[in-house]
């Protein structure tokens, strides 16, 4: 799961139509550390990140773009791609699409089980 913590939360700072430096005043913190967070340089500590997703009126999982629903979705895919292979009996080629499905979603056990 690629990290877009900074790319979100400009998106909301905008929604909102504040600036680095309101956001900064908000948080206790310089405006140089929400623009490092928004340019991907540096990460919010994780102290932050409940009064970030409090202060935008999100979810902590939205603000890390994380939708369980379309993982699920995804490894569904996947396993069922997989699925197709095996029908045919063709196992090698279904356990290559498991393993590159784990590079995306390590240690889900539903790609493990097949």
């Amino acid at each position: 799961m690629k990290l877009t913590i900074g790319n979100k939360i400009k998106s909301l700072r905008k929604k909102h139509n504040l600036t680095q430096e309101q956001l900064a005043e908000h948080l206790g913190i310089s405006f140089q550390s929400i623009s490092k967070w928004e340019n991907n340089i540096a990460l919010p500590d994780i102290t932050f990140v409940p009064s970030i997703a409090a202060f935008f009126e999100v979810s902590i999982d939205e603000l890390f773009n994380y939708d369980l629903k379309e993982i699920n979705y995804k490894v569904e895919s996947i396993r069922d791609e997989a699925y197709k292979y095996r029908r045919k009996e063709d196992f090698v080629k279904a356990k290559e699409i498991l393993i590159e499905g784990l590079k995306s979603y390590p240690n889900n056990e539903l790609l493990l089980n097949n």
